[in-house]
């Protein structure tokens, strides 16, 4: 259930709840002293339940505005990492690391351009802010390829990383650039899940 309607049953159950006190007490109606008291305990009422409703309603309102800007940001990082992975040539690139460790098996690769994701990771914390489960799903699978390719670029830039065999550092840097790879098809699916607006579905 949302927070809309718990707040619109909530309202319901009170309007109910007042409908049958008056129907089970017996009080003179016509009374104006009663009448009186009947007025003044329904203004008080209302006033408690408007300004819970109000809260309640401000509430609503900054977890949409937070959504939508979180929703913007993601996309934007999420664009931008696929703009940089589909202007490389990844087939080439494999090429040619093969051919700089047949060349010379003590070569170092070069870890030129690193993903930020920082918003992202911020949204797989908050990770109910996600309407649906495709877009979770699609969120959380994106996260987890830079997550490895982050740790796969520590790991090729350690100065262990030169200790192990030849076979193994060519290993390592061609998953790399395959998973590197594979990131625009992941973007676009993550693209297409999320609102372009962050409206709220």
């Amino acid at each position: 259930m949302s927070r809309a309607q718990l707040i619109a049953g909530i309202a319901f159950g009170l309007g109910a709840a007042l409908v049958i006190f008056l129907s089970l007490i017996k009080v003179d109606l016509a009374n104006v002293r009663v009448q009186q008291a009947l007025v003044a305990g329904i203004v008080v009422s209302s006033g408690w339940l408007m300004t819970f409703l109000l809260r309640e309603a401000s509430v609503l309102l900054d977890r949409r505005e937070r959504r939508r800007d979180m929703i913007r940001a993601v996309r934007a990082e999420v664009e931008l990492i696929k703009y940089f992975a589909e202007k490389m040539d990844w087939d080439e690139a494999m090429r040619d690391i093969r051919a700089a460790y047949d060349e010379d098996p003590d070569y170092k690769p070069l870890i030129a351009y690193g993903r930020q994701f920082a918003v992202m990771r911020r949204l797989v914390a908050e990770i109910e802010i996600l309407d649906t489960e495709p877009q979770i799903r699609a969120v959380i699978d994106m996260y987890q390829l830079l997550d490895r390719l982050e740790q796969l670029e520590q790991r090729i830039s350690d100065a262990e990383f030169s200790q192990i065999s030849t076979d193994r550092r060519v290993e390592a840097v061609i998953r790399y650039l395959k998973m590197q790879q594979a990131l625009p098809e992941v973007a676009n699916r993550v693209l297409s899940q999320l609102p372009r607006k962050g409206a709220v579905q």
